[in-house]
């Protein structure tokens, strides 16, 4: 699945397989979106967002590889670690697993 959206004159990338299972969007809360993500083993993710993100690893251990800034890092993730992405940062995701992850969004407008 592909979303790309038009924030504060800046566009934003987002591309995920799966839409979220569940999400705030649309309810009275404006400065946070949360959502409870399942993506598929042998996955990919691309984003370059306008909000802080936090993600929360919720399942079984997975092998994550992240590239940002041109450098490659590869995690083991086990239920509970925490990433933290600052906003407008282009990175890519894949993993070796299925992934059950829970992701806040924090915009940072006052």
């Amino acid at each position: 699945m592909s979303r790309e959206n038009i924030t504060k004159g800046k566009k934003s990338l987002e591309i995920v397989p799966h839409s979220p299972i569940l999400s705030s969007q649309g309810t009275a809360l404006d400065f946070i979106r949360v959502e409870h993500h399942y993506q598929p083993a042998n996955g990919m993710s691309e984003c370059c967002l306008p909000q802080h993100l936090i993600s929360i690893h919720l399942g079984q251990p997975i092998q994550l590889e992240r590239v940002a800034k041109g450098q490659c890092i590869s995690e083991h993730l086990i239920q509970g670690d925490i990433m933290i992405t600052p906003p407008n940062l282009y990175r890519k995701l894949t993993w070796d697993s299925d992934a059950d992850f829970l992701l806040l969004r924090l915009d940072s407008k006052s």
